[in-house]
């Protein structure tokens, strides 16, 4: 008799946790959701920052050799266009971007673009002036740039007026478009400050000196604009 009460006590013991799962799911199936968070409309300015395992070797496109401070690069210093995510559909097409509208002569030997309304972080307006700027930079023997084959049948870059500017190639071929808008264009009135033969890999970055009521001193900085910073202490320029 003990024994057949203790059999059932032990199936009892048994079985009761399945029971309590059955009850569990017999109770509400009600889900509970996130609460919906409401996209926000982008807004101008803020701070972006981003993590990397290496310094920025150059802020200077035409200098820096590092995959990471080109995709920075690109960024701060816009191309007169920019490609399109359609290489899929078709052959690559290019949107506005410092340029807003271009067109080619009837021999196809000039490329005329016409620039937006864009000021530099300093307020200076971009102007025809920086393009034709860049291209000399760009075509400079004493600029290591590495992508100057680009611009090898480009003869030059005319500044028509201060928004629109004409690039001349020497022969008619495919691929004139993509190599007038590699690279970003630099503000003339300050890479201009400093000879190309200057223009020496790398770039000093930190080193600002100044003087004040105490005496001589010097400090570091790293810089987050593309100005040049004159030195007149120790006869340093920086980017």
């Amino acid at each position: 008799m003990k024994s057949d009460r203790w059999r059932w006590t032990r199936l009892g013991l048994c079985l009761l946790p399945l029971c309590i799962v059955i009850l569990a799911g017999c109770g509400d199936n009600q889900t509970s959701t996130a609460p919906e968070v409401q996209a926000k409309a982008p807004e101008r300015g803020g701070t972006l920052v981003l993590g990397s395992i290496s310094d920025v070797d150059s802020w200077n496109e035409y200098l820096s050799q590092q995959s990471f401070a080109g995709n920075l690069l690109r960024r701060i210093y816009l191309r007169l266009a920019q490609p399109l995510a359609d290489l899929q559909e078709h052959p690559q097409s290019y949107g506005p971007q410092l340029a807003e509208s271009w067109v080619f002569s009837e021999d196809g030997l000039t490329l005329t673009f016409n620039l937006r309304e864009a000021n530099w972080s300093d307020g200076r307006p971009v102007t025809a002036r920086d393009v034709r700027f860049t291209w000399l930079a760009q075509t400079s023997p004493d600029v290591p740039w590495a992508n100057a084959a680009s611009k090898r049948q480009i003869t030059d870059v005319e500044v028509l007026d201060s928004r629109t500017v004409a690039f001349h190639f020497a022969n008619v071929y495919p691929y004139r478009f993509v190599d007038a808008v590699e690279g970003g264009i630099l503000p003339e009135h300050i890479f201009s400050q400093v000879a190309f033969k200057d223009w020496t890999y790398p770039l000093l970055l930190l080193e600002v000196c100044f003087s004040s009521a105490s005496g001589f001193k010097r400090f570091y900085q790293r810089l987050v604009h593309y100005r040049f910073v004159s030195c007149n202490c120790c006869n340093h320029t920086i980017v």
